[in-house]
């Protein structure tokens, strides 16, 4: 609320909604600018990327935000292929031959599995906003091309930020520096889009053509952070330098006379001070009085003050407080699941950003590599895929566990659905489960054979044993018990 002056004399209004808010702006003298993503990022771009990357490089908090978001968004393993077209020899052929082949080195460079690939992928789409992947057909894998690389002369025509466009705005050409320290003009290379892969962070606005940094509005906040913890050291090492501090009534200012007998040559009052083994002593004059100065630091504020500042900058991704401290003290069951349900939200969407403009271009483009070589059958079935990305966290296991098993037990879910919340591929999981089970009847019918027990093969694989079939074997195992059947006598003769 604010007081102003109206034909009715001094009346309270409320600026904070509306267009009354634009109002009191607009006295006030403040003014918005509008334009497109493009018109605002080219005058700014290249310093937020600058900026983002000094941080990532210098600044521990934003760089434990972004390898939060890396690590929850990819998981241990990164995104797991399951190719689905018709023939099962295909799928097997394909996920276990043909792509296993290129993701063990998949760049030109030959330095990073697909999983790094993914990761580098990623972080840059969070740390600078978007990055390039040029298709090298002739070898056959990927030349990752970095954010700053993409650029060009500014008077350049249908050139947008290194993005060379058609009249309708379609990409046709990047145009890539060739100054391979500062990444600033020099050369220029001209790839086709069709031969790219660009991924970029432009969820925002369908006006942008370039993405930037995913932390860009949190940017103010590391600054007040950084100040914060800057403020608290120098009060810490100011203060560690003052054990005592001496009081006097009525003591002189400046301009009062130094005693020179208590006083050393250059007019200080280190001669005040004994140091022997023991201690210190310091000899006072009359009225004078020494007092401890209390090492009050850091100050009582300060852990719920940095806290708050952590809590908002982890929300532009969605990450609470607690995965960028790595901490879950402060909250109970519920209070973590709501958080990482809300987090993972996030995650979810730049998963499907990753699977939509990255993994799924370049599964397409080696399939139809293998498909000119003549190594899988052509046409569109075979291109069918998916990818299963990282299971949802589960704070709880016991819970979460009973949680599947009820959704399995109402119909509510799939046995599929439930193997790919944890990241585990159904038909890999078929397979091992038939094994582990062929194994377990052949362990049981091995005991029964050398004992003539039967045991459960059920123990051999780790599965439950009804109580059904438990008192089954109970009660064989009594009826062929003869240990205690009746004897005869034999001191009775047969009549």
């Amino acid at each position: 609320m604010s007081l102003v002056y109206t034909k009715n004399g001094l009346e309270k209004k409320s600026f904070s909604n509306g267009y009354t808010a634009v109002d009191a702006a607009t006295r006030d003298g403040l003014s918005y600018e509008r334009g497109s993503a493009d018109y605002f990022m080219r005058d700014s771009r290249t310093a937020l990327v600058n900026e983002s990357r000094d941080f990532d490089r210098n600044n521990m908090i934003y760089e434990s935000v972004v390898n939060r978001a890396v690590d929850n968004i990819l998981g241990s393993n990164g995104f797991t292929l399951n190719v689905t077209t018709p023939s099962r020899y295909v799928n097997e052929y394909i996920e276990k031959e043909l792509w296993a082949d290129f993701a063990l080195y998949p760049e030109m460079r030959g330095m990073h599995s697909w999983h790094e690939i993914e990761s580098i992928v990623l972080r840059d789409l969070i740390v600078a906003g978007d990055v390039l992947a040029n298709k090298a057909r002739k070898q056959g894998k990927l030349q990752i091309i970095e954010s700053e690389r993409i650029q060009s002369p500014w008077n350049e025509k249908n050139v947008e930020q290194g993005v060379e466009m058609s009249s309708l705005g379609v990409p046709i050409r990047y145009w890539i520096s060739q100054n391979p320290d500062t990444y600033y003009g020099g050369n220029y290379a001209k790839i086709s889009a069709k031969d790219c892969i660009f991924v970029g962070n432009f969820m925002k606005r369908v006006s942008a053509t370039r993405g930037i940094p995913a932390l860009t509005s949190a940017f103010p906040n590391i600054h007040r952070i950084n100040d914060i913890l800057d403020s608290e050291a120098i009060a810490w090492q100011l203060l560690s330098r003052f054990a005592v501090s001496v009081t006097q009534k009525e003591a002189g200012g400046p301009d009062s006379e130094v005693d020179p007998l208590k006083s050393g040559t250059d007019g200080d009052v280190t001669s005040r001070i004994h140091d022997v083994d023991q201690g210190t002593i310091f000899w006072g004059e009359d009225g004078e009085s020494i007092n401890g100065i209390t090492q009050d630091r850091p100050a009582s504020n300060f852990s719920e003050s940095i806290r708050m500042y952590l809590r908002l900058l982890g929300n532009p991704l969605g990450i609470p407080l607690e995965l960028v401290l790595l901490d879950w003290s402060q909250t109970n069951y519920s209070s973590a699941r709501a958080s990482l349900e809300q987090a993972y939200l996030a995650f979810e969407r730049w998963q499907q950003l990753m699977i939509r403009q990255f993994h799924t271009r370049v599964y397409k483009w080696k399939v139809g590599e293998w498909m000119a070589k003549g190594l899988i059958p052509n046409g569109k079935e075979y291109l069918r895929h998916e990818w299963i990305t990282p299971p949802f966290p589960w704070v709880d296991p016991e819970k979460e566990a009973n949680a599947w098993g009820v959704r399995l037990d109402r119909n509510l879910t799939t046995l599929t659905e439930a193997q790919k919340s944890l990241n585990i591929d159904p038909d890999d999981q078929a397979k091992t489960a038939v094994a582990d089970m062929v194994r377990a009847i052949n362990s049981a019918a091995s005991v029964k054979k050398q004992t003539g027990v039967e045991v459960p093969w059920q123990y051999f694989s780790g599965t439950d044993i009804g109580k059904t079939q438990l008192a089954v074997i109970d009660n064989d195992s009594n009826s062929n018990d003869t240990s205690e059947k009746e004897e005869p006598d034999e001191g009775k003769e047969d009549e």
